[in-house]
């Protein structure tokens, strides 16, 4: 990867990844795949703690092993494919000096051959058609001292594209707070809650 400034608060950032994994299995069925994705984004500093930024990028994730090979029946899942994907984000990030860093971000991501596991057969597949995820990300740390607090929220939309309802397994609401305090050089505590909504 790499990027380029188009001026001194315009950046325009770009990579490419290519991998190819191959999973071998005493007396099994060897599987390979091979995969390029690339992305890009562009970061406006509108000042010395402000940013607004875009990109888009492709994702690509091959299945686990315990995915493609089910140990509890010892069969191989040879009709399940990677899983591909198309993410683009907007967001923004600044610091204030009593509220601390914030950081918010709209993202849609359309997936193709997404992989999940089946209940009722007991076996991980493909979901047929694309499948989309589009929602509303915020964020927020301060650090007082040696203690350092966060919260998140997010709001999240699932769609079957091939239906129009909504994907199984996915919260609509999620939201998490916590701090991390640095008691010593070898201690800290660290508290979290987080809420996961119905799904």
């Amino acid at each position: 990867s790499d990027f380029y400034k188009l001026a001194e608060v315009i950046e325009i950032n770009g990579g490419v990844r290519s991998g190819i994994t191959e999973m071998e299995f005493t007396g099994g069925k060897d599987k390979s795949y091979k995969k390029t994705v690339f992305e890009t984004g562009v970061k406006y500093s509108y000042s010395k703690s402000g940013m607004v930024y875009g990109r888009y990028g492709m994702g690509y994730r091959v299945p686990a092993t315990d995915e493609y090979y089910d140990s509890y029946s010892g069969s191989f899942m040879e009709s399940l494919k990677p899983q591909e994907s198309s993410d683009f984000e907007i967001g923004i990030k600044d610091y204030f000096e009593y509220i601390g860093k914030i950081e918010s971000s709209l993202f849609y991501s359309k997936l193709k051959d997404e992989i999940y596991y089946d209940n009722d057969e007991y076996i991980n597949k493909n979901r047929s058609g694309k499948t989309k995820r589009k929602g509303l990300e915020i964020k927020r740390e301060q650090t007082i001292w040696d203690i350092e607090s966060y919260q998140s929220v997010s709001y999240i939309k699932t769609e079957l594209e091939e239906t129009g309802k909504e994907i199984p397994g996915v919260p609509k609401l999620k939201g998490a707070a916590g701090f991390n305090w640095e008691i010593t050089e070898n201690s800290k505590i660290n508290i979290e809650a987080v809420y996961t909504g119905k799904k």
